[in-house]
């Protein structure tokens, strides 16, 4: 298996309370080998400085009921854990959009952006540059530049307004019930 390496690096004029930051960010999934965040002084940064597949595309796994039901792991009850391991049901991923991680973290921000800066290589095959920025007042944006040999570069932008939800964004911590499947 190929594996991309690089870093995540915290950067930005944000204020607010460090560790309640440092807590929500841990609780998703920036690298595929586990990395998580940490304070060091007034500053954030990863636990270590290689890691694997770094982003600021975090994605959560999920269960698959054989009725089509579907709910994410973090959000399950033991019960309906319990209920889908005797079930034998399947696993998805899914990435976590855009507002749903300014919900979970614009709140804890006083003043100014928290700007998370992900790069990695894998070999020669192609690099990688991604970069979140989450503003106190809820608005946010979020780019990727893939660069692949011989085949040229691939990017994506996108944004979130809050003003289109009436006002300042809100934490969500309430655990949802599993939904049904799209056909």
């Amino acid at each position: 298996m190929a594996d991309a390496y690089g870093a995540i690096i915290v950067c930005g004029d944000f204020e607010g309370e460090i560790d309640s930051i440092v807590e929500t960010l841990n609780r998703f999934q920036w690298t595929a080998d586990g990395d998580e965040f940490k304070r060091v002084g007034d500053k954030i940064w990863m636990s270590s400085y290689g890691v694997q597949y770094p982003t600021v595309f975090p994605s959560r796994g999920g269960m698959l009921f054989g009725d089509g039901r579907k709910c994410f792991l973090d959000e399950a009850s033991h019960l309906l854990v319990e209920e889908w391991e005797n079930e034998g049901g399947d696993m998805f991923e899914e990435e976590y959009n855009l507002e749903s991680l300014v919900k979970a973290i614009a709140h804890l921000l006083t003043s100014g952006t928290l700007e998370l800066v992900a790069s990695a290589n894998e070999k020669s095959r192609y690099a990688y540059f991604e970069r979140i920025a989450i503003r106190s007042d809820g608005n946010a944006e979020r780019h990727y530049f893939r660069s692949f040999w011989q085949s040229g570069t691939k990017s994506c932008s996108e944004e979130f307004d809050p003003s289109a939800m009436n006002g300042k964004v809100k934490p969500t911590d309430e655990p949802q019930q599993p939904q049904k499947v799209a056909a």
